[in-house]
């Protein structure tokens, strides 16, 4: 769990470096990195709590992780979406800016734009406003990784406290009455 969690942290670091012109390979290294260590990570998670509770306990416990496991991805996602939103908004008002007629453009998209194209379809947006969509969607995703990095590393923290068990060899055997 320790080697998963250290792969983890320095997978989201290396993806908080990138930007629009990072080549895929990079990205895609990047990526199986943080696979692997979530992998390592959190089902053996779900196997230090199963051997640390009672037999009977097993289906609850397991349950519970699940559960948690669930709400922080939900959470994790809104949070994470959310920045990633606001950034890209950022990117693309400072663009419109630095092009021509740029301070009626920015005030246009601020307000929520005037047409009926969303910047989300840049199929059917003007190609330098498409490009531009494209690169702050790019330039944004670098600072999600870097958040979830931080939050990567409290979990490393929280994983070297776990105490060491061994794994259990046997089942304990419940008291059942015979009657």
């Amino acid at each position: 769990m320790i080697a998963g969690g250290i792969l983890l942290v320095a997978s989201l670091l290396v993806l908080g470096t990138i930007d629009h012109t990072t080549p895929y390979w990079y990205v895609g290294v990047g990526m199986l990195a943080m696979g692997l260590g979530m992998g390592m990570t959190m089902q053996n998670l779900v196997l230090a709590v199963q051997n640390t509770v009672d037999v009977s306990q097993i289906g609850a416990s397991s349950a519970t992780v699940a559960f948690f496991r669930s709400l922080g991805g939900a959470v994790g996602v809104s949070v994470l979406g959310a920045v990633l939103a606001v950034r890209v908004k950022d990117l693309i008002v400072q663009g419109v800016l630095a092009g021509p007629g740029g301070a009626e453009a920015a005030r246009k998209l601020q307000e929520g734009g005037s047409g009926s194209t969303s910047l989300l379809d840049v199929g059917h947006l003007p190609p330098q406003l498409a490009e531009l969509v494209r690169q702050s969607y790019g330039d944004a995703t670098g600072r999600i990784f870097l958040i979830a990095a931080a939050c990567a590393v409290v979990s490393l923290i929280a994983v070297l406290f776990i105490k060491e068990v061994p794994l259990r060899r046997t089942v304990a055997r419940l008291d059942v009455d015979d009657d």
